[in-house]
């Protein structure tokens, strides 16, 4: 039996997989995310010693077909392996993951369902969002719950689970792609907190850095107010980014320009990128920039241009042609 030191982190990740009759034209899209989201945990997990549950339910929950598995021995998940029939005794199912987990170590629920609660005979709302309750206050349990679309307030009203780890989703094949891409990608950034220290996140789906604070901000990264200049595009500018430098009487040079985040955008790990302090308009960037806002070494995140009302994210462009957005402002490096 391999033994692992008092200082290496346990991961119990528990899947909980809706397997109810409206799935049955997918089979094919969910092995395939489920198996991707396998095989993202036996690549991020570093450190950090990862074990695997899953289990599927519909009218009734049934038994996990993985149990406590070291991720290093888990195959793929076969596609006639998942057979859709039945209701949805979703909150049954929420409920039997929550049990197995162990409360000592970190745990991540993830679940996956396309239609409402309609058939739990063990476990009522109210009791499931009191155990919820108890679990977050912990400080080491995180959920990652996918809904149908229209449920996300519902859920994290019914449940207590925070808004930023419910995301909405379509039972289509465009809507297995993204949930697929959403799920795996938020998972990697997940795993990346837990390699730093952390122990959950209320915010699985969405960084949230609203509290982030000024003093933070100053001790961990550089002020480079002095080194930018701030151009605000009018409509009549010419929006291209290279023009529009050159309209404003500077020699254009690619990399030395940034564009306001303006609308949801995939950040990869290697845009530099710059955070403007609404209250002061000091500009502050560094290699630690992509940490506050959970970018992982070799990944990516969706950034939403909301995510602050105390700060405004910058990002650097690379291109000659980019069309910039009217109303917006360019920091420019002279």
């Amino acid at each position: 039996m391999v033994k692992f030191t008092n200082a290496q982190k346990v991961l119990n990740v528990g899947i909980v997989l809706d397997e109810s009759h409206s799935m049955s034209p997918f089979t094919q899209e969910v092995t395939d995310c489920i198996n991707m989201q396998l095989d993202t945990l036996r690549k991020d997990a570093k450190d950090t010693k990862v074990t695997v549950s899953l289990l599927t339910f519909s009218t009734s929950v049934n038994p996990p077909s993985i149990l406590f598995q070291d991720i290093s021995t888990i195959g793929k998940m076969e596609k006639n392996s998942y057979k859709p029939n039945g209701w949805t005794a979703l909150y049954d199912a929420m409920n039997d993951m929550m049990m197995r987990l162990p409360s000592k170590d970190i745990n991540l629920l993830l679940v996956i369902t396309d239609g409402e609660e309609n058939h739990s005979k063990l476990i009522t709302a109210e009791k499931l969002k009191k155990k919820i309750k108890e679990n977050l206050a912990t400080d080491r349990w995180t959920f990652a719950v996918c809904v149908p679309p229209g449920y996300k307030n519902k859920t994290a009203d019914q449940l207590g689970i925070p808004a930023g780890c419910i995301m909405e989703w379509e039972a289509s094949k465009q809507g297995f792609a993204e949930l697929q891409y959403t799920v795996t990608t938020n998972t990697s950034n997940y795993l990346g907190g837990i390699t730093r220290g952390q122990t959950f996140t209320a915010d699985f789906f969405s960084p949230d850095i609203t509290n982030l604070k000024v003093s933070e901000v100053k001790r961990n990264l550089d002020n480079v107010t002095k080194q930018y200049v701030k151009c605000y595009v009018h409509n009549h500018d010419d929006l291209t980014i290279s023009n529009f430098v050159r309209s404003k009487g500077y020699t254009f040079m690619i990399g030395n320009a940034y564009y306001q985040l303006t609308k949801k955008e995939r950040i990869q790990d290697y845009k530099n990128l710059i955070l403007m302090n609404n209250t002061t308009g000091e500009l502050f960037t560094g290699i630690e920039v992509r940490s506050i806002v959970n970018i992982p070494d070799g990944g990516t995140i969706e950034l939403h241009p909301s995510f602050s009302p105390k700060w405004t994210v910058f990002v650097r462009s690379t291109s000659w042609n980019r069309k910039l957005v009217p109303g917006t402002t360019l920091l420019y490096k002279c």
